[in-house]
């Protein structure tokens, strides 16, 4: 299953009830990233620390590694962002890694919806 289908899936089921992930919004996210190569245990770990970055206090890391596949990353919220249609939002710094592959970092935000779920609103 190609990366693109596996974030879709592995967003879909992992991220519903907290990060509600639009497949399409993770995937451009990871695309071009060390997390093309992630297999979906990677991507479970990876899904789940993003969920808690947005419930963390802003500066406190939430970090996860996969020692069986050398992958990793973290996640560090950076504060409260413009809402969006009048929803709570937050900056998150998302760091990810892979074996033989170059750290990448990239800014999201993430909205509360009116159901009390996360969803990624921008990245950038």
């Amino acid at each position: 299953m190609k990366v693109s289908s596996r974030v879709a899936v592995a967003a879909l089921l992992l991220c519903g009830g907290v990060l509600s992930a639009q497949a399409s919004g993770w995937v451009a996210l990871l695309k071009n990233t060390p997390a093309e190569v992630y297999d979906d245990e990677d991507l479970q770990l990876f899904l789940s620390a993003a969920a808690k970055a947005v419930a963390a206090e802003d500066g406190q890391p939430v970090d996860w590694s996969n020692p069986a596949t050398g992958s990793g990353g973290s996640f560090k919220p950076l504060g409260a962002a413009p809402s969006v249609k009048g929803l709570p939002c937050r900056k998150v710094r998302m760091t990810v890694y892979a074996k033989k592959r170059p750290q990448k970092s990239s800014n999201l935000t993430a909205c509360k919806t009116p159901e009390n779920k996360w969803k990624l609103a921008t990245v950038g």
